[in-house]
């Protein structure tokens, strides 16, 4: 489990406590969680957290930004994306 990594790793992770052991305080408190594995997985590459994570038989995988994976040597070779009109770009 991913929080027995952070704890393992991290003697004073506040993740340790038992009130994470309750499924519905985490849901509750899911802003400090992701922000506390945040702060924990930027210690890593990306490459590392997933070889890692694989080793300990935790479903992780990483995520391509757009412009990465439509540069990717398989989705190229499939012909995964073709060439279209751009439509007019959203405002903020």
């Amino acid at each position: 489990m991913l929080r027995d990594w952070i704890v393992n790793e991290e003697e004073r992770s506040a993740l340790g406590e038992e009130r994470w052991n309750d499924d519905a305080y985490r849901r509750q408190h899911c802003d400090e969680l992701f922000d506390a594995i945040a702060a924990w997985a930027k210690r890593y590459t990306t490459e590392e957290l997933v070889v890692q994570a694989q080793l300990r038989r935790l479903p992780f995988a990483p995520i391509a930004e757009l412009r990465e994976a439509a540069r990717h040597p398989q989705l190229v070779a499939r012909g995964f994306f073709i060439p279209g009109r751009q439509k007019r770009q959203c405002r903020r």
